[in-house]
């Protein structure tokens, strides 16, 4: 941990997994959103993740049954069908050439979220929307990364920028929003525009806030753990073996098959230990929370790091390095504090539908094609919110015979 405070402003840089995990749990009562959120409010309104009390607590009741394990699990046949799309694709332009298929995971994420969650739409291009996140985020990182935070009410350069490229969010949701509100749910898909329209206590505005918000989160943190799944089988050519060997006599058409394969499951989860989706996210105390003899006094802003927190070598034996069979076991054995979604009441709400994602994905993937890593690929990260692979991921794919 450490110690990062200015004169009147306390302010902590936490990694240990054990402390995190305390104050998520047993101390979130003594925390809000922190000062750092409200450059995430400026973007998304006041969404889940930026919302805090009693308005949080009735937005989360009444959206958490769209993300539950059932829900999603429910969702594997549409993410099948959008993933052999996406494999189909590779395999027509791509095959045994080298591209950086990293621009393909932001626009596919876009998919996902569209057509299980928000709605589907007779479209398949989302490149305007994807380039616009990309152009948000670019802009959050800046915000997020000085080393004193400029309000977001300060009209400073980057959050004016920030404003501007919000309107056009704005607008480009407000039409999604429009559209989904005249259309029956599609029968294989969510309607979630229409759900919250029948949901007690949701304005226009709330409704917007909310849609923005499911893109926001999970925009960025899927196409990241796209990425660095195909960075991992693409340096370790034997664990790309061993997942191939435990998926070769599954069915990839029977999704429930391909949910519950053991080996695929455990290689998710670590990929998750050593690249959580989001990495990094933080908390204001209201009031002094004491955690193993540490006292954050009321006011403070705790910064939580989960990258370096799940790469502790006290609860993670050779913590950098790839281990499928940590999750080889019964879930009462796994190691203690492997918390890749955070911990406790506001647990990351997209959790389960991440997970089946790159279930369906990466099973298919390894099913169809041997993966290369590219002679370009450079090894260095980038992002604040999320860690991406800083130059992309050039690949190439070998049809397996």
């Amino acid at each position: 941990m450490s110690d990062l405070s200015l004169p009147f402003r306390p302010f902590y840089y936490i990694s240990d997994a054990e402390i995190i995990e305390d104050i998520l749990i047993k101390s979130h009562a003594k925390t809000i959103r922190s000062d750092l959120h409200s450059l995430f409010a400026l973007v998304t309104g006041n969404g889940l993740i930026a919302s805090d009390g009693e308005f949080w607590k009735q937005q989360r009741k009444i959206i958490q049954p769209k993300f539950s394990k059932k829900s999603t699990n429910s969702y594997a046949p549409l993410l099948h069908k959008l993933c052999k799309k996406a494999l189909d694709h590779y395999e027509e332009k791509y095959i045994e050439r080298e591209f950086d298929v990293s621009p393909s995971f932001f626009e596919l994420s876009i998919q996902f979220i569209m057509d299980c969650i928000i709605g589907k739409l007779d479209r398949d291009d989302w490149s305007k929307l994807n380039n616009l996140f990309v152009e948000i985020y670019k802009y959050l990182e800046l915000a997020m990364t000085r080393p004193i935070p400029i309000p977001s009410y300060i009209p400073s350069p980057v959050n004016l920028k920030l404003r501007k490229l919000t309107q056009l969010l704005d607008d480009e949701v407000q039409l999604i929003v429009d559209e989904l509100s005249k259309k029956a749910p599609h029968e294989d898909s969510a309607n979630m525009v229409q759900f919250l329209k029948n949901a007690p206590y949701q304005s226009e505005k709330t409704i917007l806030s909310e849609v923005k918000t499911i893109f926001v989160a999970g925009h960025e943190t899927t196409s990241a753990s796209l990425c660095w799944a195909f960075v991992t089988l693409g340096k370790k050519p034997e664990l790309q073996a061993d997942l191939y060997k435990a998926l070769k006599d599954v069915d990839i058409n029977n999704c429930e098959d391909l949910l519950s394969n053991p080996y695929l499951d455990a290689f998710v989860s670590e990929l998750l230990r050593l690249y959580p989706a989001a990495w990094t996210f933080s908390r204001k105390t209201t009031d002094e929370i004491t955690v193993k003899n540490l006292k954050f006094p009321k006011g403070s802003t705790l910064v939580f790091d989960l990258y370096h927190a799940m790469r502790d070598e006290r609860f993670f034996k050779r913590p950098h390095v790839f281990e499928v069979d940590r999750f080889m076991k019964n879930k009462s054995e796994y190691p203690k504090h492997y918390i890749p979604f955070g911990a406790g009441p506001r647990l990351c709400i997209g959790n389960n539908l991440s997970v089946v994602e790159l279930k369906i994905f990466l099973g298919q993937a390894v099913k169809r094609f041997e993966i290369e890593l590219g002679s370009s690929y450079i090894n260095e990260t980038k992002g604040v919110i999320t860690i991406h692979p800083k130059y992309g991921v050039p690949i190439i794919l070998k049809k397996r015979k």
